[in-house]
C-alpha cells in the first residue's frame, strides 16, 4: 500500500507478502459471521433457497472467492457473474 501514512522523513509505505491461505485463515471469522444474516433473511422472506433465481454479489469483498464458495454452499448456486455493480 503506497502512501499508507507519513512520517518525519516523508510518505511511508507498506510491502507484505499474504498468501491466499494466510487470507483465508485471517478472515474466515467473517464468512461465518455472513451465514447467520444469509439464513435470517430467507426466513424472513419466507424463502427456501429454492427459490433464489440468481444471487447478484456487490461491494469489494464478494470479488474474494471464499465468499464465492460460501454463496454458493449457502445458496445452493454460482453467485452471477455477468454484473459488474
Amino acid at each position: 500500500l503506497p502512501y499508507i501514512t507519513a512520517g518525519a522523513a516523508g510518505p511511508l509505505h507498506l510491502d507484505e507478502k499474504l498468501t491466499r491461505a494466510e487470507f483465508q485463515r485471517m478472515t474466515s471469522d467473517l464468512l461465518e459471521r455472513c451465514r447467520t444474516p444469509f439464513n435470517a433473511v430467507m426466513k424472513d422472506a419466507g424463502l427456501n433457497v429454492s427459490q433464489i433465481d440468481e444471487v447478484i454479489l456487490v461491494g469489494g469483498s464478494t470479488r474474494m472467492p471464499a465468499v464465492a464458495e460460501l454463496v454458493k454452499e449457502l445458496a445452493g448456486k454460482d453467485p452471477h457473474k455477468g454484473v459488474n455493480p
